[in-house]
């Protein structure tokens, strides 16, 4: 996964912010940290447009005039805005991961966020039967079944996860030779629940097995670095 033990900064770095992953706390860090080196990349939801192109020129700019370039954003080719669709010339790609099912709960409460008493059991279930997993469809390339351990293996600079976002974000800091003690913010909080949404796990499991595979064999590689 750790291609090397630093970027490339003379090549800009797409950061992946899978939803529900810690990512709006990543970028705060990431913005006060790198300043004008951050070029966002997000859809405007209330005016329903998609982000726009960033060309290489624009990116070769940025690590002209700041020292180097960090895309951060939503890049969901799903929705017509992926990594193919509005960067295909980048290299480098750093992500965080949280577990399958974790993002998918933290994603429904989310959507409950301005009705919180509709977090319920019973508005999970429905919401597992009609609402799409929004994960691997961030990735740079389509994961199969067949590709997603040489993605994992050989398409990302760095994975790091929710669970261990301070040493992640250390270790995200360290590749761009940066020796600074992160402090994570808290930002853009899913509401909390007073029971346990385990129960669905299993039926979440056997409908999304590709994405815990992924998930599973990218937390296996990250242990691995770590011994």
């Amino acid at each position: 996964m750790i291609k090397s033990n630093i970027l490339d900064n003379t090549k800009p770095v797409v950061f992946i912010h899978v939803p529900k992953c810690g990512g709006s706390s990543v970028r705060r860090l990431l913005q006060s940290t790198f300043n004008e080196s951050v070029i966002l990349h997000y859809r405007d939801e209330p005016n329903k447009l998609n982000p726009p192109p960033i060309s290489l020129q624009q990116a070769e700019y940025t690590i002209n005039k700041f020292g180097c370039c960090v895309i951060y954003g939503h890049f969901n080719s799903k929705r017509g805005f992926g990594i193919q669709d509005n960067v295909p010339w980048a290299q480098q790609f750093i992500t965080i991961l949280r577990d399958p099912f974790e993002q998918y709960v933290s994603a429904f409460k989310y959507s409950k966020r301005n009705k919180p008493k509709e977090i319920t059991l019973e508005a999970f279930e429905i919401y597992l039967s009609t609402v799409e997993l929004n994960y691997l469809n961030h990735f740079p390339q389509v994961v199969t079944f067949e590709n997603f351990k040489s993605i994992i293996s050989d398409g990302f600079c760095y994975i790091g996860f929710d669970f261990n976002l301070e040493r992640s974000m250390n270790e995200v800091l360290s590749l761009f030779s940066i020796n600074l003690k992160p402090e994570i913010p808290r930002v853009n909080v899913s509401p909390s629940a007073t029971f346990s949404f385990e129960k669905f796990r299993k039926e979440f499991e056997e409908r999304h097995k590709l994405e815990v595979n992924t998930y599973r064999y990218a937390l296996e590689v990250w242990n691995e670095s770590q011994n």
